[in-house]
């Protein structure tokens, strides 16, 4: 308790809200912007890969000489597979069907068709839990089946959306590096100036032998309270933004993103960017009074 009103005392003492503090805010509140936008970007990219990796299915492809009964026989042995969430065989009267349901334009072209000539397919749905690396086991085990034609997982085409998501991610741990260390950095200018201004109080305090911990604390509290205070301003334009005119987002947004699960201030992304802000006025402020202290 002592060590909250200390600290209480402290944000007295720094007046952190001086032309100096107030630009200190605003700069991290415009770092809070961009730090959102890329906590958006990171949860997004991972969302699209769960999607991506739940939508997967496995199309089987039996040989031309299988019937129905062969083909539930090989159903029954890629269902005791490893990570086979469920197996659906496919008839091909089915398969037919639910072509034609699809409303392709080339629907038409399949009318009276003889079905016969169609293979029995199998619509395997690997488990939640599986990895890309467990798909492409199980398509391999598929394909020593006797009696399977072909397998087809789709995973080439995933692989190249799969490493644009990580290059997204990359790239926000990237904005996330610069974006901390320059806003540091800032900070840490700001709070050398401030300390510069009031020099003569400093050298006041140590001739009537202020302790270093009395000196130090007012600018380690007015660092935290441009963190807090900034991160809030960064949260209050999110959420702005978050809630702009549906009409404007589409316009502005959809043709950048289409449909990117760019989720703005999702659950959980407030408390991390107030953290990240104290964070950065705290290592601001104290880095500076590091390097004075080394320099006396």
């Amino acid at each position: 308790m002592s060590l909250v009103w200390q600290f209480y005392h402290a944000c007295k003492q720094s007046r952190p809200f001086t032309r100096m503090g107030i630009l200190a805010s605003v700069t991290l509140g415009i770092c809070t912007l961009l730090l959102g936008f890329t906590l958006a970007l990171l949860s997004g990219s991972h969302l699209v890969e769960t999607r991506l990796r739940d939508a997967t299915r496995i199309a089987v492809y039996l040989s031309e000489e299988t019937d129905g009964a062969l083909a539930n026989i090989i159903a029954r042995k890629v269902q005791a597979l490893e990570h086979v969430s469920s197996v659906t065989h496919v008839a091909p009267e089915k398969a037919l069907e639910q072509f034609k349901r699809m409303g392709s334009p080339m629907a038409d072209l399949v009318d009276g068709v003889d079905p016969t000539w169609m293979p029995h397919t199998l619509d395997v749905s690997p488990q939640a839990s599986a990895t890309w690396e467990d798909i492409q086991h199980i398509a391999n085990e598929i394909q020593k089946i006797s009696g399977v034609e072909m397998v087809d997982t789709g995973l080439p085409d995933h692989m190249h959306i799969i490493a644009s998501i990580h290059a997204a991610r990359m790239t926000g741990f990237i904005i996330t590096s610069i974006v901390f260390g320059a806003t540091a950095l800032l900070m840490a200018i700001i709070m050398r100036l401030t300390m510069l201004s009031r020099t003569k109080e400093l050298q006041i305090l140590r001739m009537i032998g202020a302790s270093r911990f009395y000196i130090t604390m007012p600018f380690i509290a007015a660092g935290c309270v441009w963190g807090f205070s900034g991160s809030c301003l960064g949260i209050i334009l999110l959420w702005l933004f978050r809630h702009i005119d549906t009409h404007i987002a589409h316009q502005w947004i959809g043709p950048l993103w289409g449909d990117f699960p760019f989720d703005i201030l999702a659950q959980g992304h407030a408390p991390i960017l107030i953290a990240l802000g104290v964070s950065i006025g705290f290592l601001g402020s104290a880095s500076v009074l590091r390097m004075r202290e080394n320099q006396t």
